[in-house]
Parts: structure tokens; sequence; C-alpha cells
């Protein structure tokens, strides 16, 4: 028997064919007709198979003390405990996190359960903050909307991209394959911006290999190039800020640019001389542009350059349904209906009171104002989050709810843990990085204990005397609410996505403005205590936090590990052999780690596979924000080695390339 379903990862949401013997899933396969993957999805949506039935959270746990084992409970004994806690707690103190790994109706039912039954604004989505929350203001602010308002198909008509930050052949193969396919068709040149040599980079036609952090100066450098030779269309002097954004451009010469990126001069030059003959441009960016603390005014200078060029803007997403999530209204400072100016509205359309309070961030609920209650779904900030052994003290003195599916460091200390179905386990939709809604298709059914957000937010309203206000008789009554509560999904059908057909959330460009950005200097500072730099990197294999991708026997045979990656030339300058240990410290904490070579790093630069849990990367990420969006600066942190005692400086000049 086979089944269509979607996968379970990335925010592409390509459709799989699910094969099944005796009731068991045996084989993923491509969907030849999926016009999202075109029938060639990647590696790991094609083991999900070997990955479904291992390690998973069977029946609701309750930890009476830290420190003690969890003891098996029933959902009525689990929900009540919860319920309990919630129903005297200031609602200032709750903080509700919701996931892009879950449907559309899962994070819908918990904003309305934080907003309008909890009273607290402090309603975040995980995968959002920690990576594309960056993007996703600077799109707002120039573009009018908080999303890509590219396609994926646009790459198809491209004659120049400009990567920054991001690496399709590794992170995204279905995209990386429409780029490989518009170089054979239309000669496309492509053009990469980023510190670490990747697996993108070895296909572009010009791999700026830049200093960390010196992106933003790059871009401008295109932009005076593009405007000193007049190669933008006439429309765009009409765009508000166009003035100011070309004076700011004065002092971005080939020199500056050249002495501060670390880039040939020949080199710089003809990457702009490519973007400016293409006739149609495109842009994209990733995680190598986002989580750094200068990494909003690095974004506003690229999409100033795509509004200069008249670019397509193509944005790819972390989790499947992380464009979902903050547009169901997981997000402290909005609601599902805009911004908080339309709380009246909310009210009426929930008939619940809803404050238009701005409400705090997963991060700040960690770090600068912890809270007595977390309620956590599908997220593993004990992984995840930066200062890991901060996050565990905090979850460890509040009263944590985790929801997942796999029981993970955080499970170490959660109070209640409720277990969930994986998404492929679930009807009901999701939102892809493009905008595109799908059905999930429901693939699998869940284990028996597992239930949805939207059932365990319906159990906890009900024991709070909402019972009314979260009557549904199924997924699909959440998705015909959602479509009518959220402005930019009122054109969605819920019959046809309940068909299996595609929608599309708006994707209306309400405004073009430009914002010239303000470039303080690289964000990551040597210095002769941490003469490295120490980036995390991710692996064609492995998705986010591991739980699901590690217990896959394929890709387990992949030779990405959890190792310190260094520069070949630097180990032997050091006399380091692979599999040696060193010392690594950043000024927030210490890890041993063996060293192994990559060329993907280069010199002076140290890099890590996050996704292990050996690693522990995030250890030694240090409380560092950007502090418009309070995305961590996962990127560019200044590190020392030690080996025995003593410290291993970079020992070339050619380190230099990598900071000021």
């Amino acid at each position: 028997m086979e089944k269509i379903g979607l996968c379970m990862y990335c925010g592409l949401a390509c459709r799989l064919v699910y094969t099944f013997e005796n009731g068991e899933l045996r084989k993923v396969r491509p969907l030849k007709t999926d016009p999202v993957s075109r029938g060639a999805p990647c590696i790991k949506g094609l083991t999900i198979h070997e990955v479904v039935a291992k390690g998973r959270l069977k029946r609701p746990l309750i930890r009476r003390s830290p420190w003690r084992p969890p003891r098996e409970a029933s959902w009525q004994e689990a929900l009540d405990v919860v319920a309990d806690w919630l129903r005297d707690a200031d609602p200032y103190e709750i903080a509700v996190v919701a996931s892009g790994k879950t449907s559309n109706e899962d994070v819908y039912a918990l904003v309305k359960l934080a907003r309008g039954v909890l009273g607290t604004p402090n309603i975040d989505n995980c995968c959002g903050r920690l990576c594309h929350a960056p993007t996703i203001a600077v799109l707002k602010d120039l573009y009018g909307i908080p999303a890509s308002p590219g396609y994926l198909d646009d790459i198809d008509e491209l004659d120049a991209l400009l990567l920054a930050g991001t690496n399709p052949a590794s992170n995204y193969p279905v995209m990386f394959n429409r780029i490989m396919r518009a170089r054979r068709l239309r000669s496309l040149k492509l053009v990469t911006v980023d510190p670490v040599r990747s697996e993108t980079s070895r296909y572009s036609d010009y791999p700026l290999g830049v200093r960390p952090g010196s992106e933003l100066v790059v871009f401008n450098y295109f932009a005076k190039t593009v405007i000193e030779r007049r190669a933008y269309p006439d429309h765009v002097e009409e765009i508000p800020g166009f003035r100011n954004y070309k004076k700011s451009l004065q002092p971005y010469d080939l020199d500056f640019a050249s002495r501060i990126s670390g880039v040939e001069k020949t080199l710089l030059s003809s990457a702009a001389d490519a973007l400016i003959e293409a006739k149609i441009r495109g842009v994209a960016n990733g995680m190598g542009l986002t989580q750094h603390s200068n990494s909003v005014e690095s974004l506003y200078a690229l999409y100033n350059l795509a509004l200069l060029l008249d670019a397509k803007i193509v944005t790819g997403r972390g989790e499947i349904n992380v464009q979902g999530a903050g547009d169901m209204g997981a997000l402290p400072d909005a609601l599902p209906t805009g911004g908080m100016e339309t709380y009246v509205e909310l009210s009426r359309l929930w008939g619940l009171p809803v404050e238009p309070v701005k409400g705090l961030t997963i991060t700040e609920t960690l770090f600068h104002e912890p809270m007595s209650i977390y309620m956590i779904s599908a997220m593993n900030p004990a992984h995840s989050m930066p200062a890991a052994d901060i996050v565990a003290k905090r979850l460890e003195n509040g009263f944590t709810v985790q929801m997942d599916s796999y029981y993970n460091q955080t499970s170490e200390y959660a109070t209640v843990i409720l277990p969930t179905p994986l998404l492929i386990e679930r009807d009901g939709t999701v939102t892809s990085g493009e905008r595109r809604v799908r059905s999930i298709g429901k693939p699998l059914e869940h284990p028996a204990q597992t239930r949805r957000e939207w059932v365990i937010a319906a159990g906890i309203a009900e024991r709070l005397g909402f019972k009314d206000k979260f009557s549904y008789e199924n997924t699909w009554s959440l998705t015909r609410e959602y479509v009518r509560v959220i402005p930019a999904y009122r054109a969605v059908d819920p019959l046809a996505l309940e068909k299996g057909e595609d929608q599309w959330a708006s994707k209306q460009v309400k405004w073009r403005r430009f914002r010239p950005p303000v470039f303080r200097g690289l964000d990551a500072a040597k210095t002769r205590g941490y003469p490295w730099i120490l980036t995390s990197f991710r692996s064609s294999h492995h998705f986010l936090s591991n739980e699901a991708t590690s217990k896959s026997e394929t890709l387990s045979k992949f030779p990405e590990k959890p190792y310190l990656y260094m520069n070949p030339r630097d180990l032997e300058c050091l006399n380091l052999r692979e599999g040696d240990v060193v010392r690594l410290c950043t000024r927030h904490a210490c890890k041993e780690l063996p060293v192994a070579p990559s060329s993907r790093v280069p010199r002076g630069m140290l890099g890590v596979y996050w996704h292990f849990r050996e690693v522990e990367y995030n250890k030694l990420v240090p409380l560092l924000f950007e502090t418009r969006t309070m995305t961590p600066q996962y990127k560019n942190v200044p590190a020392r080695l030690e080996v025995e005692g003593k410290h291993l400086n970079p020992c070339t000049s050619e380190s230099s390339r990598t900071t000021s």
C-alpha cells in the first residue's frame, strides 16, 4: 500500500510516497509529480522510514522533583497537573513556545490558548526566533510582507544569483537542483558570499570567501557600483529612501570593500560585473547571515541591493512550518490578525479578551526575565539555545511542560512531558518557506498515547473553564477558523486543502523602500586571548538537534562526526593529527573535542556540526544577540585552543583574512 504525504524536515515541504507492507512503513520514494521536489527530494526525506519508530515518547511522564526520574502518568493526571499550575499563575510569568515542526492548526491553538485563555503575551516560535527572525523583520520593513515575496520557481528564470550565508547544496538540495538546472539551461552565474567554503561555493563562479561580519561592506560595494554605472531600472529612483541610500554608499569603493572583506579586488569587481550584466537577478540568504549580532544591518544591505537590481528573492527556511508558525501568530510582537492594534478584532473573532501587549521572545524569557512556567512544543532548548548551562537551570527551576515526540536533553529538566505525534502522523496543513500552504496528508497513524498540541490546548482550556472556545470537531475545524482570522490566509480554500490541492497565503508586496544600513565593524573580533574564530555549519545528512536523523542507519554512515574541524594546513602547522583531542574555549565555556581536517574551513577558523549532542556547541555560545530580533550570535565566536595547558595560536598570516 502507498500513501502520499509531506516530508517532515525542511521548509521546502516536499511531497513523498510512503510505502507500507503489513501495516508497517518500509520505504519512502520520490513523488515525480510533486511541483516542489520535481521528483528529486533529499536523502533525509527518503530515509524517514528508518527513524519514525525509534526512541519515541510513548506515555505522559511527570517528574515530581528535580534530578529524579519521571514516572508514567495518564493523560488525565498529566493535564490536571498542568492546569492546576496554570490556573493561579501570573500570565506574565508564563512563556509558550510553538514549533515549526508541527502543523498550522497546532500552532494556532497554542497561540489562542496563550493570548486568549492564559492571557500571556509571551508566545514565540523557536526556529523562527533562532534562525530567520532578522530576515523576516527586514522583509517586513522594506517590502511590507513578513515572508519571502519570491517563489522557488523564480530560480528557473535567473541569469545571476547572489547567495549570502546559505548553502543549498547541503541544506536545500531541492533548491540546489534548480540552481544547477538554471546553470545548464541559462548559464546562470552564481555569486556566493560566505566566510566558510561551502559545498555550494565549489560550484560558484565567484566564491567570495569574506571575513566574518564583512558581508554588509560587499553588498554595499555592489550597490555603489550598480549606481555608478546606472545599471538599475528607471523606477528605482522613485522608491522612497533612494537618495539617502545612494548617499550612504559613498565610502564603499573597491579599495575599502577589498580591505575589509579580505577578498581580492579582481574577484570582487568580476562578481559586481556579473550581477550588473545579468538581465534577471536573484538573491537568497541563510543563517550564515542571520545568526550575527549585526545581522539586521547586513540584511538591509542585501535587500537594498535586491531592490536596486529589481531582483527576485528566494528565502529558504529551516523547519517545514516555521513560516506558518509565525503566520499563525506565534510571535510576541504580533497577533494572528496583524499588529497589536488589531486586538479588538481578534477579541471579537475569538470571543476571548486579548490585550494589546508586546510579550517576550524565547531568548528573553530564558536569559533576561526567567519565567515560572514554560510550555514548549517540539523544541529542544537545552540543546539549541546558547549558554546551555543557563538554559538548563531555567527549565529546572521553573515548571516546564514539554510537548515532543522524542526524549531529549530538555526532557531531563521537564516537569511534565506530553508525547506528541510526528508531523507526518497528523492531518492539517503547513506553510512552506515560500508561503505555499500544503496538506500534510497524514501518511502514518500516530502512536496510541500521543496527542497533538491542539488537543492538548483544548484539554487545558476545558479544565480552565473555556471548553466552548475550543470545541473543535477535528483538525479541519481549526483550518476553517484560522483562514477566517488571519488576513493573509483569507484567500486560502480549506476544502481544496482537504483534497490535497496546494494553496497560497498572500504574497502581496505592500510597499518598497530603501533603508541605509549602518556598518559598525566586524562582529567577530579576535583578541590575543581568543585568536581563533569558531563557527557552526549544517550537515547534508542531519537535521536540527538531530533527534530523528541520528536514528537513521543510512545517514549515520556519512562522514560528518562530532569533531572540531580545522583547515588541513592549520592542523599540519600545529602538528595535530586527526583524532587528537584539544581543549576549545570561548568566553563562555570550554569543551574537549577531537580534531579533524576540512578544506571547507578557512585558515584561522574552527567549525563544528552543531547537530551532535556530543559537541555541545551551544554551551560555548556566549550571550550575544541581535538587539532588534533577539536572535543569538551562533556564528563567528572568538575562541582559543589548548593542548596540555599550552595555547595554540594560528601560525600563518593567512589567518588574518578571517578578521581585521
